[in-house]
């Protein structure tokens, strides 16, 4: 069966470029919930992704363009499918070539969809701010309404997106608080990239050698 979505068909040749060995909504006995792509990897097991599309001119409820509401969405959705894949090692797929909000692979619109709104946080001694830095603040997806952690089956999200020479990259997101690890030895060719939380600060862990220092998808990192 071939893949039917713009999102599915751009992952498809993501996957193939790189020579990943794969089977497509693969029935699994005893699963109800067929994902889009099973990958076999000897590294940590098979990596299962469900692939969403993001639709072009996204708005809010308030109007304003805002790229967290949809993808808080998505993880939302996804969360319920795999739920019977809690021991597998499960990705989300986000692609959005369209979309005309901010960009979606900014590493700070991912994690803050689920983590928190990105927010500039102080230290406060009883009498003075100090320290300001980058955090997150609330509505992240990764925690429910009273703060405890959720959507622990995500190990990561993904973003399929292309450099400024059109070359077809993915951008990893790792998930602080998964409970099966993507490993770092997948999704690491000449222009990936992948970015991972250290002391609550999103940091570029892994660029491919062909990644420009001038490339967008790099900025903001705390390492």
């Amino acid at each position: 069966m071939d893949a039917k979505t713009d999102g599915e068909k751009l992952f498809k040749k993501y996957l193939d470029l790189h020579g990943y060995s794969y089977v497509y909504e693969e029935i699994i006995p005893g699963k109800s919930k067929v994902l889009d792509f099973k990958i076999f990897s000897k590294a940590g097991g098979d990596v299962f992704c469900e692939v969403k599309d993001i639709a072009p001119k996204y708005y809010s409820q308030v109007g304003t363009r805002d790229p967290h509401v949809r993808i808080r969405r998505e993880i939302h959705d996804v969360g319920k499918q795999f739920q019977e894949y809690r021991e597998n090692i499960c990705c989300l797929i986000l692609s959005s070539q369209d979309y005309e909000g901010a960009p979606i692979w900014e590493p700070f619109v991912v994690f803050g969809a689920m983590l928190g709104n990105l927010s500039f946080c102080f230290d406060f001694d009883g009498e003075s701010l100090s320290g300001g830095r980058l955090g997150f603040g609330k509505g992240g997806k990764m925690f429910g309404p009273s703060g405890k952690i959720q959507n622990t089956t995500f190990s990561a999200i993904l973003v399929p997106s292309f450099t400024e020479d059109k070359k077809l990259r993915v951008v990893v997101h790792e998930n602080p608080f998964s409970r099966k690890n993507l490993p770092r030895s997948i999704f690491c060719g000449p222009y990936d990239v992948r970015w991972a939380i250290i002391n609550d600060t999103p940091n570029v862990v892994f660029r491919g050698e062909k990644v420009s220092d001038r490339d967008g998808v790099i900025k903001f990192s705390g390492q």
